[in-house]
């Protein structure tokens, strides 16, 4: 499990994905969690992100479905396994899920705060061409464009199709190519000795 939050790491979650869709359909929601944006929150020790995802997980476990799985799937994101639930049931459920974090006021050991939400509810089914590392990808995707449309939660029906995936990502590509949106990184290596 992922140490700060007890839950599935990413790629256990992601085999809890494949494993759930070749036993039938399902969904996959994504709900990023973070400080909401106030004074409050201002100025507030870095490890603040990581106790808010754990007691966010703690709430979403008390208040999600029997049997669902939950993983930490990116920094500040928690994913939730709806397997082998209907798409209007899942829907229902994902409201519920995204509104628990957002309706709680959350005791940290040196302050409380208020949390905002998003959510990215994707379905899966079995005969789909995409696997759990691309269904992820969509949940990202979805609960980013949640945020960028400020409502709680953006709902995928209809995952991109294998073969549109190549083109629509060769256009991202371009157009951050063309608006100077990548960033260089790098780490040297040093002889440690003579650094």
């Amino acid at each position: 499990p992922d140490p700060a939050t007890g839950l599935l790491t990413r790629a256990r979650f992601a085999d809890e994905i494949d494993r759930a869709q070749r036993r039938g359909g399902g969904a996959i929601l994504v709900i990023r969690v973070q400080p909401a944006r106030s004074s409050e929150a201002a100025g507030l020790r870095p490890e603040l992100g990581a106790d808010l995802l754990h007691r966010a997980a703690r709430v979403l476990e008390g208040v999600v479905q029997e049997g669902a799985l939950l993983g930490r799937v990116g920094p500040s994101e928690i994913g939730l396994l709806l397997a082998g639930t209907s798409w209007p049931m899942a829907k229902r459920e994902a409201e519920l899920l995204v509104d628990a974090p957002r309706s709680q006021t959350f005791v940290l050991p040196d302050t409380w705060l208020r949390a905002s939400a998003w959510g990215g509810l994707v379905r899966f089914t079995p005969d789909a061409e995409a696997g759990s590392h691309e269904v992820l990808i969509d949940a990202e995707h979805a609960w980013r464009q949640s945020r960028d449309a400020d409502r709680p939660l953006t709902m995928v029906a209809h995952p991109v199709p294998v073969r549109d995936r190549q083109g629509s990502y060769r256009s991202r590509v371009a157009a951050a190519l063309g608006t100077d949106r990548f960033t260089l990184y790098a780490q040297p290596i040093l002889e440690l000795q003579t650094n």
